[in-house]
């Protein structure tokens, strides 16, 4: 019996909240996530980097990269990171790029070029954590479901790469909604190709899967997301 198979008998569906005297399922959960812990988690087909393991949890290697001489000259991204590959920084590593997007963000001539005024940004982050909320909302269905009373169309979509939030996940929350299906799950189109799948149900909702996308769809599928909200927002529908 596979991991997976042994999952579904002996957990019922439930991965994450674990009955503790489940102890099968435990076992089996544990096995899952140590397996899943050595997969990037916005995009199951990229490499993971080193502080992505809690194992081998590490400081990115850009953080031991003096930087000072890399902001000399006018250059892009693209153009630091032929750079910076001599410095031994794993480029392909999605993080890596994170963190020398914060150096290249917050160096003055870069932010004289995008004419950020002096005094309004203290320290450009990749992500603010330091938002000010009191609340966190960890279910928002009851929201959607009645904004969707109101008239209100959406577009719900999934990069079918994404290993933190899978497109599963999005259908498990759009199916206890309980709308019915006006267009069953079908391809929809960029350039001839399908660009993923797609259903559309009443109350004006759309889902659809991005293929190749991962976490952030946009960002790992920016020209199939484009054509997608361009789809959406014209005709309400991606087919």
């Amino acid at each position: 019996m596979s991991v997976q198979q042994s999952l579904e008998r002996h957990c019922g569906g439930e991965y994450r909240n674990v009955d503790p005297n489940n102890l099968a399922c435990l076992q089996d959960a544990t096995t899952f996530y140590q397996w899943y812990s050595k997969l990037y988690k916005s995009h199951i087909l990229e490499p993971a980097c080193p502080d992505d393991d809690p194992a081998t949890k590490s400081e990115p290697v850009c953080n031991n990269v003096d930087y000072s001489n890399l902001f000399d000259q006018t250059r892009s991204l693209g153009q630091l990171t032929n750079l910076i590959t001599p410095l031994h920084i794993t480029a392909k590593c999605r993080d890596y790029w994170y963190t020398l997007m914060t150096y290249w963000a917050n160096e003055l001539t870069v932010r004289d070029a995008i004419h950020v005024r002096k005094g309004t940004v203290d320290l450009w982050e990749f992500c603010n954590s330091n938002l000010s909320y009191t609340r966190n909302a960890n279910d928002v269905t009851s929201y959607h479901a009645y904004l969707s009373t109101k008239g209100y169309q959406s577009l719900i979509y999934s990069g079918d790469h994404d290993p933190c939030i899978p497109f599963i996940s999005t259908q498990a929350w759009i199916k206890a909604l309980n709308y019915s299906i006006v267009d069953d799950w079908k391809p929809w189109w960029t350039d001839d190709q399908v660009a993923g799948y797609t259903t559309t149900y009443s109350n004006g909702m759309t889902f659809a899967t991005v293929k190749g996308g991962g976490h952030t769809v946009p960002e790992s599928a920016p020209y199939q997301a484009l054509v997608m909200f361009a789809k959406w927002i014209q005709n309400g529908h991606l087919y």
